[in-house]
């Protein structure tokens, strides 16, 4: 495995590897929010063919220069992949990264296929926005009492965990883009994909339930969906067995 760095549009990107790179069955890795290339290497660490890189703001590589939506880190894919000359990739991505994906192909993206792990893009936008705004009002009132000062944090994380994860508290520098991400339902992009497509769920999965799998199933025309027993939201840790058989087996198939 080689570890690398390339500037694309003024952002110094780090990326890893295989030590040989060919143009057949090339496989690209995103990871999820909050993570970096080097998580999934439980799964690359099986594969003689891939790039898996920090996506900007993550890991090793520079902050983007303003608030960043999936449509951003989209055409930032869609850049790294021009500035290596990669035209056709198995692109795999992990809940975040599996969102990029889908905005990168519903954006005239290309690829060989394409495989999700437990891929978000699907929000309850109506009933989740309204409980953002009322536990934000709630946390506000508690945090304007005399006293409160002195509890500001805890009060403020359990309010980020009504509302969503644990993910915004620790977004730092990408706050806002966290913010302007959580609210983009891509489900009518979903609805433009043509290639396939192979989902990968655990059962257990809270975070991306698999409810949303079922229906992005409904909304992919040419994709199969395959589920992990006992396994939650990080399949190829929880199962790492089970995901490497289906997930190498679909790599190599046409």
């Amino acid at each position: 495995m080689i570890k690398r760095q390339i500037i694309v549009d003024n952002l110094n990107i780090q990326f890893y590897q295989s030590d040989c790179i060919g143009k057949e069955k090339l496989v690209i890795l995103l990871h999820g929010w909050n993570s970096r290339a080097k998580h999934l290497k439980i799964i690359f660490q099986e594969m003689d063919n891939f790039i898996a890189l920090d996506l900007p703001g993550f890991g090793e590589s520079d902050l983007p220069p303003v608030v960043w939506g999936v449509a951003e880190y989209a055409n930032f894919l869609r850049r790294f992949l021009e500035k290596l000359e990669i035209e056709k990739p198995i692109l795999a991505g992990h809940s975040f990264g599996g969102s990029v994906i889908l905005k990168y192909l519903a954006n005239g993206g290309r690829a060989e296929k394409i495989i999700l792990v437990s891929p978000s893009g699907i929000r309850k936008r109506g009933m989740k926005i309204w409980f953002y705004k009322i536990v934000a009002k709630i946390a506000k009132s508690i945090l304007s009492l005399p006293g409160a000062s002195f509890f500001r944090d805890k009060i403020r994380i359990k309010a980020y965990k009504m509302i969503d994860s644990e993910d915004y508290i620790e977004a730092g520098a990408l706050t806002e883009s966290y913010k302007k991400i959580i609210r983009e339902d891509l489900s009518e992009d979903m609805k433009k994909i043509q290639i396939k497509t192979i989902l990968i769920w655990g059962e257990k999965d809270v975070a991306t339930p698999l409810a949303q799998g079922e229906l992005m199933q409904k909304f992919i025309k040419n994709s199969k969906l395959y589920i992990i027993k006992t396994a939650g939201h990080f399949s190829f840790v929880d199962q790492p067995e089970e995901f490497k058989k289906i997930f190498l087996r679909e790599i190599n198939a046409d």
